[in-house]
């Protein structure tokens, strides 16, 4: 499904800005750029928007493709990824006025969702910030509480983990995305 490659997408830019500097970087980057090019076009004509509902999956495909659109962006200069970076943003500003309650909190109600979502705007509102791709105030606001909310599941996980034995394990549910951070900060 498109997420999958949007996450991967996000994986490949987030590595590639770790090696940036590097000769192998330097000696592939025009391949790079064409595998990150190619998954964000892919990701672009398959938007997993469809059906009455759509969820964590579209937001995912939308990040995914600001992260890709925005790299290609910025080393080519190409019109057609301004268009996916343009039409991305659009397209968040829709989804986080939709999927996120007044609160923060997503709005399938569901603790991993909530985290994952969390990850996907908080982060993506970074490599916006970070690379000074202008976008709307009401997702940087929405993030802000996002942030909070998302702050305050870590304590509520604490006390979890914290808790006698006869409570539920917190291992067998929770997300990687609790711990650690799905996309990396970075910019170019």
């Amino acid at each position: 499904c498109a997420m999958d490659v949007a996450i991967r997408l996000a994986n490949i830019v987030c590595a590639i800005s770790v090696i940036k500097g590097s000769k192998a970087f330097k000696e592939n980057a025009d391949d790079l750029t064409l595998l990150v090019a190619e998954h964000t076009a892919f990701v672009a004509e398959n938007y997993e928007d469809k059906g009455k509902f759509p969820n964590n999956h579209y937001l995912s495909d939308i990040a995914g493709v600001i992260f890709g659109s925005a790299f290609v962006v910025k080393t080519r200069q190409n019109a057609l990824f301004k268009k996916y970076l343009s039409d991305a943003l659009e397209r968040l500003e829709g989804e986080v006025a939709r999927q996120l309650n007044e609160d923060g909190s997503d709005y399938e109600n569901s603790s991993y969702y909530h985290c994952f979502v969390t990850e996907l705007l908080c982060e993506t509102v970074a490599l916006l910030e970070s690379n000074k791709i202008s976008f709307s105030q009401s997702i940087k606001e929405k993030g802000v509480l996002v942030w909070k909310r998302k702050s305050l599941l870590s304590v509520v996980n604490l006390a979890v983990a914290a808790a006698p034995s006869g409570v539920r394990s917190l291992k067998r549910w929770e997300s990687p995305f609790m711990t650690r951070s799905w996309w990396s900060r970075w910019r170019w």
